[in-house]
């Protein structure tokens, strides 16, 4: 339906219950499946490098994979994310 590049954004208009899938496109792997929730739970993305409750492997990971101009895309990234959350539990 349409290729995202790193860094980047997409959008479409959808309804709940729709279900969307992220691959490889390099082989079709499976990165990420997701449904469609109700407002405002509408909102999804794909962090490669992100390890739930593990910020050391998270660390690795983006030691790893990205240089210093990408790393501080990433951290302007998650840094939007944060601000996201707490503006949305602010003004609801």
């Amino acid at each position: 339906m349409n290729k995202i590049a790193p860094f980047e954004a997409s959008g479409t208009a959808s309804f709940p219950t729709h279900s969307f899938i992220m691959t490889d496109p390099s082989n079709d792997k499976l990165l990420q499946r997701f449904s469609i929730g109700e407002y405002p739970e509408n909102m999804y993305y794909y962090d490669p490098y992100f390890v739930e409750g593990n910020p050391k492997a998270t660390e690795k990971n983006l030691n790893k994979n990205l240089n210093k101009r990408e790393r501080a895309f990433y951290q302007k990234w998650r840094d939007t994310l944060a601000f996201n959350e707490v503006y949305r539990n602010f003004t609801g």
